[in-house]
């Protein structure tokens, strides 16, 4: 593999401040300022702007300050020209075509051609200046905008895809009592726990999850079948690792849904700035004192590569200043500005990874990537002392993750993410950040753009199946598109399948692409719509069907219209596809819609309410809906929505996107991702929340988020009317734990409320007495009157003994602990005695009957043991209602290693319980008490 890789990059030979020659073939563009009959013959004079010839022919490259003569510099898309012809096609230039233009300058400043990479000439740099839909005809509708193009296109677009998309299709369409896992690449869903074959097994109303096997896109195999999408799980396989940035620890039961919080409009960049003190601290330190910095927790050390084996190749970890000076360069952070063709994926299968940092890096995103990568950084003498900073959106926090600039190498070139220039070092210290953040490079391989989508941006990731049997791509697709590019949302598509699997058309199998732009055009008088797509390995693998860059259908495009077009025809990775080709050929695609916290200036941000919770074994991992018995104690959120959209349909749009936290950071402990999803409800009258099993046995779902899938995040989108909704999230099956991160967004301030019990105390109907219960009663007053003594008072140890004696002829009975009985006295003993009376204990005697009695009653699977569900049930029973936070702690403290309670235990738990409610309402006054330390101590440390 190392020879293979050397073979790959070693594409020229020489360096660029010596003689230049190229390897193998004569088409390869030659290195001393002119283009070869080849060249010119693949580019057509008409496509060379003056400029860029000018550049080709005069330009010099400076190599430790030596002129080189006649070496070509690439001028990558720097220019205003560029940025103005990219933004500018949002929103009217996207679908409209400029009949004309004038040419803008470019800068004389470019960036340096990596010598270890293909040279490509920059004939001209507008190869993102795509201006759609030449207004060949006077009475052709006008695509000046979104709004006119959908308008005009309604009718169009249906006919395009009403053979490829599902004319039922819509976002908040109830999928059934138990919407199924799924499995996107090798299997279908089945509503039971066995998978069927859609040809051979009905439908059942229960089935397996879905797998989505996110390993490795390029590296992995995905299957996928034709089975039916209500039949087997989905398995996006993105394991865990562990992060060596962030340590937070939990116990086996914690509070699992509390943390909730809100925002609108306010930017997160004062959070992320707050960060910077703590890197310049670090960074003067090591200045000062003259050394360069090396990180303490990711070494450089092969176990920080590949967790799980040795690399395929010899690594050695090399400073960037180190690399650059191998090449006779200076060493660049970032070199003039950035753009899409800086990212180019190395040996490393992160391929979902290195799209998303090629979407961030475009000038229309500056304000996205500027928090990601704060600017500034660089190689400067005075500045440099081996440490930078990188900004990741972590579960709902920005964290700042600081890396030494030790890169791994082999052959002296870096192995994994790099630029096309040698010299330039933001990409690969960005993907060494975030290897860091998730424990090892290894743990970056296989994943799903949705997630790194969201990592770089903290935005919500919607995904769509484009094709296959679970496809749900809505019929106004393109719209959608045209609308997210407006809103600056950065945009992927992935394929299935083998990994490196050359479809034959160039197209590769498991693998991730970028999503640059979308036009619509008229070819002759045909409308088409075209879509722009950027692989990130860069170089090769370009799509060669319909309107690649060498296809006839360039043709029926003037050469004035194909220059606007920014046909510019250079192996970059990047090409345009007919959107029917696109919908064919790829199997996802992902919008990743910016959050108010963004540093954009768009006039319509999202309302979002985030919560963090956790479902936790035998307590409230209760389960999909069809697991009845279960699924009612999984945690509930309550939506009130009654502010309306701004528009006529009186309808409540709101995304939910649930995340499963922290799996890849773990994930060389072999944890891997849990099937998940959420149900929706209608909340009705009569019923209290949170909503109980009752409520579950009559009511089905109204909306789901679909299939349930092995992911990291599940994000869906609804129309509601107005009212009010019970959302619940769950795994697939009972008692898994996993941590979990819930957001709501809505276009107006609607209210989520996290639903929970109010700590209180409310009568209940005694237990009447049973038949035999006056005998056992006088049995007792003998029996106490025989140890008490003459004083008619017992202490902890001839209570046991009474107590034990009284009840052993009870079937059910178990011996009661000393410690049981210390924690009674301490409850009945109004005096401090440490002794009980008769009476004392005649009132002790009515609640341990009753206790016990209501053990019993709950414990439904007769196994002389309480879960956290059945404690539930039998505290209410009781009449005591206790927050899931308190119920976590009374778990955390009386139950055994496998979450359950024994009657003892309970009998404990119950005598605390009713203390603690008592010397509350002692010292309480108008719902609230005042107690002073030596009054705490004594009511709580008996």
């Amino acid at each position: 593999m190392a020879a293979s890789y050397a073979n790959r990059q070693q594409k020229v030979s020489g360096r660029l401040g010596s003689q230049s020659q190229m390897m193998n073939t004569a088409s390869q563009p030659n290195l001393t300022g002119t283009l070869n009959r080849t060249q010119v013959e693949r580019r057509p004079a008409q496509f060379i702007s003056a400029s860029s010839k000018s550049r080709l022919d005069s330009d010099n490259t400076s190599i430790d300050g030596q002129e080189s003569p006649g070496t070509l510099r690439r001028s990558r898309a720097k220019s205003q020209d560029r940025l103005n012809s990219s933004s500018g096609s949002l929103g009217g230039s996207r679908s409209n075509l400029l009949s004309s233009g004038q040419e803008r300058q470019q800068p004389s400043s470019t960036k340096q051609l990596n010598p270890n990479l293909k040279p490509r000439p920059s004939l001209d740099d507008s190869r993102g200046n795509i201006v759609p839909n030449p207004q060949l005809q006077p009475n052709s509708p006008n695509y000046s905008n979104v709004q006119n193009y959908a308008n005009n296109n309604n009718n169009y677009e249906k006919d395009i895809y009403s053979k490829t998309l599902p004319r039922d299709k819509r976002d908040s369409q109830p999928r059934g009592r138990d919407t199924q896992p799924r499995n996107r690449d090798t299997q279908p869903r089945d509503r039971d726990t066995q998978p069927r074959d859609r040809d051979t097994q009905p439908r059942d109303r229960d089935t397996q999850p879905r797998d989505r096997d996110s390993r490795e896109r390029d590296t992995q195999p995905r299957e996928r079948d034709s089975r039916d999408r209500d039949s087997q799980p989905r398995d996006r396989d993105s394991h865990s690792s562990h992060s060596s940035v962030t340590s937070q620890q939990s116990g086996a039961v914690t509070t699992p849904n509390l943390t909730r919080s809100t925002s609108n409009s306010s930017s997160t960049t004062s959070v992320v700035d707050s960060k910077f003190h703590e890197f310049e601290k670090v960074r003067v330190d090591y200045l000062r004192r003259g050394k360069l910095y090396e990180d303490t927790v990711f070494l450089p050390v092969n176990a920080s590569a590949y967790f799980s084996r040795e690399p395929p190749m010899a690594l050695e970890w090399i400073r960037a200043k180190d690399i650059a000076r191998t090449n006779r360069q200076a060493p660049k952070f970032i070199i003039n500005d950035i753009e899409r063709f800086d990212v180019v994926q190395g040996e490393l299968g992160d391929c979902w990874l290195v799209a998303a940092m090629a979407c961030l890096a475009n000038p229309e995103h500056r304000n996205l990537f500027d928090r990601v990568v704060p600017p500034g950084q660089s190689f400067q003498e005075n500045w440099y002392s081996g440490v930078f900073r990188f900004n990741f959106w972590h579960f709902g926090q920005w964290k700042q993750v600081l890396v030494d600039d030790l890169l791994p190498t082999s052959n002296g070139q870096l192995v994994f993410v790099h630029s096309l220039q040698s010299n330039e070092f933001w990409a690969a210290l960005m993907e060494k950040a975030y290897a860091k953040l998730y424990g090892s490079y290894e743990s970056l391989k296989g994943g799903q753009m949705m997630d790194s989508l969201t990592d770089l941006t903290g935005g919500v990731t919607e995904h769509y199946d484009i094709r296959g049997p679970l496809r749900d791509i809505p019929t106004n697709i393109v719209n959608i598109l045209f609308k997210a590019l407006d809103r600056m949302s950065l945009i992927g598509c992935s394929i299935e399948g083998s990994p490196q699997k050359d479809l034959g058309n160039g197209l590769i199998a498991a693998h991730s692409y970028s999503v640059t732009d979308l036009r619509h055009i008229l070819a002759g008088q045909q409308p088409v719509i075209l879509i722009r797509i950027r692989n990130p390995q860069g170089e090769g693998n370009e799509w060669r069907g319909r309107w690649s860059e060498w296809s006839q259908e360039w043709q029926q495009i003037s050469p004035d219209n194909r220059a606007k077009l920014g046909l510019i025809v250079r192996d970059d990775g990047e090409f345009w596809m007919d959107f029917e080709d696109f919908l064919g050929n790829f199997d996802s695609l992902d919008i990743c819609n910016v959050t108010p916290d963004a540093p954009l200036d768009v006039q319509k941000k999202w309302h979002t309410v985030e919560f963090h919770g956790r479902w936790i074994e035998n307590f409230n991992a209760g389960g999909r809906p069809i697991k009845e018995d279960t699924h009612w104690s999984n945690p509930q959120y309550l939506m009130k929505l009654e502010d309306t959209d701004e528009d006529e349909d009186r309808v409540c749009s709101v995304v939910v996107q649930l995340m499963q936290k922290d799996r890849r950071r773990i994930k060389q402990k072999g944890e891997i991702f849990l099937y998940i999803g959420f149900s929706i409800y209608q909340k009705e009258k009569g019923y209290s929340l949170p909503l109980k099993k009752d409520f579950f046995d009559v009511h089905k779902e109204v909306y789901t988020s679909g299939a349930f899938l092995n992911v990291r995040q599940i994000t869906k989108r609804f129309s509601l009317p107005p009212g009010e909704y019970i959302l619940v999230p769950c795994t697939w099956e009972p008692n898994e734990n996993a941590d979990f991160y819930l957001r709501f967004f809505f276009e107006k301030g609607n209210i989520v409320e996290y639903c929970d019990d109010k700590p209180e105390k409310v009568d209940v109907q005694p237990l009447p007495v049973p038949p035999d219960g006056k005998a056992i009663e006088e049995a007792f007053k003998s029996y106490f009157h025989k140890v008490s003594g003459e004083d008619m008072e017992v202490d902890c140890f001839e209570l046991r003994e009474a107590i034990n004696d009284s009840l052993k002829r009870d079937p059910l009975h178990r011996d009661i602990s000393l410690e049981a009985c210390k924690t009674f006295i301490s409850l009945m003993d109004v005096d401090g005695s440490g002794r009980l009376g008769f009476v004392e204990f005649q009132f002790l005697w009515s609640h341990i009957r009753s206790w016990k009695k209501i053990f019993f009653q709950f414990d439904t699977d007769n196994s002389g043991l309480l879960d956290g569900r059945e404690l539930r049930s039998a505290l209410s029973g009781l009449g005591y209602k206790v927050t899931n936070k308190s119920l976590a702690s009374l778990l955390f403290r009386f139950a055994d290693q496998n979450g359950k309670i024994n009657l003892d235990d309970f009998l404990i738990l119950m005598g605390r319980l009713m203390k603690s409610f008592n010397s509350f309402h002692e010292y309480q006054k108008d719902g609230s008490a005042t107690i002073s330390l030596e009054q705490w101590l004594e009511k709580n440390l008996v």
